[in-house]
């Protein structure tokens, strides 16, 4: 908190988000809810990264708003997870055609 008694937008998207993210087991999961209640997100390399400050001037990481990060690496990990079995299912998927 600032010494003008303001708290700090980047905090107070920190305690936003921060509760939001208690109750979700995965990324998919806390993007939908974040969409939800009003942020826009931003991903990179296909993951869900941050979220965009009101104004859309800003964007802040998950990690920097103080999410817990070993519940964010859990969630990272098991979507990467996903993500490679899906890769490996379509290549499954295209060696069965060219049978």
């Amino acid at each position: 908190m600032k010494r003008s008694g303001r708290i700090p937008e980047k905090e107070r998207l920190g305690i936003r988000v921060a509760e939001l993210s208690k109750v979700v087991t995965s990324l998919p999961e806390l993007k939908a809810l974040l969409e939800k209640n009003g942020f826009e997100t931003y991903e990179r390399k296909q993951l869900l990264t941050g979220i965009w400050n009101d104004k859309k001037t800003r964007k802040y990481r998950l990690r920097t708003l103080g999410i817990d990060t070993d519940h964010l690496d859990r969630m990272i990990t098991k979507e990467k997870e996903r993500l490679a079995q899906l890769k490996r299912n379509r290549k499954n998927i295209n060696k069965d055609r060219e049978l």
